[in-house]
């Protein structure tokens, strides 16, 4: 038994031996530039785009398996102009999970990516090409059936990235920069660690926001499954005509686009700012909310809104009760409005409840039933003081 076991060990270490040195052979002799010229040939013949490798592949064996494309650019479709380019890109793999079929991806390293994104006038983009061909790779493989390996990436690290949008449609230009990302294992249904911070800039509206997100990211492509949980983001810097914007959200968000199911839970978002003289805050809440093909759930949503002017302030509470709705229609029973404010020696305080229908198709809201009090005080009154109460409806089309 003794020499069973000794020989099937020297037989173990021998292959293992012819293994790694076909490996180290392989290295030495195989030079992965010289399939440039067909790479550079497949890319124009199926894109009409130019791929340009400035430097040379370099492959490495130790300690991983991997692959150095240097600085690479792709260029606009029948144009020499630059569409997108990365200043080094690289790719490392995992040896052993490839003999069982398992494309392990153990490290991508993406530095210095630069695109730039154009929708022309006409409604179409300088990419429509190239998302038609992954469509239509889409339906390949579901014909052919799913990849024969398993994608399994232990982590994705982008740095110095930039892309630039320009609307000619709308006439107008956003720039995503300082574009960083890290993330954990990607791996099917297997939430990962997601961090990125990048900033904002553009006009109209102007733009410069300084924005960094952190969650737990599910990315399952192939069940079309999505999820940030524990999301938190933070923005802050100028949007929409406020300035020292700081806005923060929290909670939880799940997407499954086989079933057409957007679910958010424990959701926040509390917002801070300056629009001209007036400071603003305002609070949301939405503890459950729920979209599917045929309906709409949601437990109840409050919002808060705080404006502080020089002449006084103003203090709004909304509430919105649990609904069950269909995507196209909204009905909820008591809509509630509470206000309290002031400017100056004046002061207003009321309440109003509506039920709400909403046809979001024919883009109609109706309010049929407005009822309410509001309280008005003013030294100008002659007795200081009235109270109005409000029967009405309103329709908005």
């Amino acid at each position: 038994m003794n020499k069973i076991l000794k020989y099937l060990f020297y037989a173990v270490g021998g292959v293992i031996a012819l293994f790694f040195i076909a490996l180290i052979y392989f290295s030495l002799t195989f030079n992965p530039n010289n399939y440039k010229p067909q790479l550079i040939s497949f890319v124009k013949e199926h894109t009409q785009r130019t791929l340009t490798l400035e430097g040379d592949i370099k492959l490495t064996l130790f300690p991983k398996l991997g692959i150095d494309l240097g600085k690479v650019s792709l260029s606009e479709r029948n144009g020499p102009q630059e569409f997108a380019s990365v200043n080094q890109l690289r790719l490392y793999l995992a040896l052993l999970p490839l003999l069982t079929k398992k494309l392990v991806v153990d490290d991508i390293r993406i530095d210095g990516l630069k695109a730039m994104i154009v929708r022309y006038r006409d409604g179409t983009t300088n990419y429509d090409d190239l998302a038609a061909g992954t469509a239509a790779n889409e339906k390949e493989k579901k014909k052919t059936g799913a990849m024969p390996f398993a994608l399994d990436i232990s982590g994705v690290n982008i740095t110095n990235s930039t892309f630039s949008w320009r609307d000619e449609e709308k006439e107008r230009t956003f720039a995503v920069s300082k574009l960083e990302v890290n993330t954990g294992r990607l791996a099917g249904n297997v939430p990962a660690r997601m961090e990125t911070r990048f900033r904002v800039q553009g006009d109209n509206p102007k733009t410069d926001v300084a924005v960094h997100i952190a969650a737990a990211l599910t990315l399952d492509m192939k069940a079309n499954h999505y999820a940030l949980m524990k999301l938190g983001a933070e923005v802050k810097g100028e949007a929409a005509g406020i300035t020292n914007l700081q806005m923060i959200a929290r909670g939880n968000v799940d997407s499954d686009g086989a079933s057409k199911a957007l679910s958010v839970q424990d959701f926040s978002v509390s917002l801070k700012g300056k629009k001209n003289d007036d400071n603003l805050e305002m609070k949301l809440n939405v503890p459950r909310f729920q979209l599917t093909r045929d309906k709409v759930t949601s437990e109840k949503i409050n919002l808060r809104a705080m404006i502080t002017q020089p002449s006084g302030v103003i203090d709004m509470t909304m509430a919105v009760p649990a609904l069950e709705s269909t995507p196209r229609t909204f009905n909820a029973e008591a809509l509630s409005v509470d206000f309290d404010g002031n400017q100056g020696e004046n002061h207003v305080k009321g309440k109003l409840t509506t039920p709400i229908r909403a046809d979001l198709e024919a883009k109609r809201f109706d309010l049929p039933t407005i009822q309410g009090t509001v309280g008005i005080t003013s030294p100008k009154m002659p007795k200081g003081s009235m109270n109005i109460t409000m029967h009405g409806d309103a329709r908005l089309e």
